[in-house]
């Protein structure tokens, strides 16, 4: 139980310490040297209160939430990453429509759910 546990304060430690993805630790390059890179943590690329990430010039689909986030959230500047959103909100809008309207059945077995009012 011991170890357990000292395995666990050991763990949040670590997580506390560096981050997920290790955004917190300092990294080799000078400041005035131009890698090309850019942080992922730049507010120029976070909007809706740091929820939604968009950097064109980023090459993945999918990275670490901001700041003390646990998860990964998707790039929408990204041509794939735009498609997936698209898809989603789409499939999102004509499930909604489709409640609206009155074509999914109010009660009884749909697609192995039980719908109850």
């Amino acid at each position: 139980m011991a170890v357990g546990l000292a395995a666990a304060v050991g763990a949040i430690a670590v997580v506390l310490a560096v981050g997920q993805g290790g955004w917190r630790l300092r990294h080799g390059a000078p400041a005035d040297e131009d890698t090309g890179y850019v942080q992922r943590d730049d507010d120029r690329f976070w909007h809706l209160a740091g929820t939604v990430y968009a950097n064109r010039a980023d090459p993945a689909v999918w990275v670490s939430k901001r700041a003390m986030g646990v998860g990964w959230t998707m790039n929408v500047g990204h041509p794939a990453g735009l498609a997936i959103a698209c898809v989603l909100l789409a499939v999102i809008a004509v499930l909604a429509g489709l409640g609206i309207w009155g074509l999914l059945p109010e009660e009884g077995p749909f697609y192995g759910w039980e719908l109850r009012p």
